[in-house]
């Protein structure tokens, strides 16, 4: 990896219409190593609540085969303590939402 970037798993709890195409549009153009981490855009108040729990274990198994991130970024629909809370240790990362 070059100097200065940044490994970056974009997770997002609601991959649909703007959501995805804001992820999906920052992973495209941003100088970082950018991994996208979703669940399917359906069921919104779940994903919202209760998605982090699916979301914590899609990290894991990413960071398993690529690495643990050096940043956690989060969209809106993503219940960013629950996360960092089921990430254990890699949850002391930067993560922003």
């Amino acid at each position: 990896m070059s100097a200065g970037v940044l490994k970056v798993f974009l997770v997002s709890g609601y991959h649909t219409g703007s959501h995805r195409a804001w992820a999906e549009g920052y992973a495209a153009t941003s100088r970082h190593d950018v991994h996208l981490v979703t669940l399917p855009g359906a069921f919104w108040k779940w994903r919202l609540t209760g998605g982090f729990v699916s979301l914590a274990e899609r990290v894991k198994d990413l960071a398993s085969r690529v690495g643990d991130p050096d940043v956690i970024l989060t969209t809106s629909m993503v219940d960013v303590a629950g996360l960092r809370g089921m990430l254990g240790a890699m949850g002391l990362l930067a993560v922003a939402g």
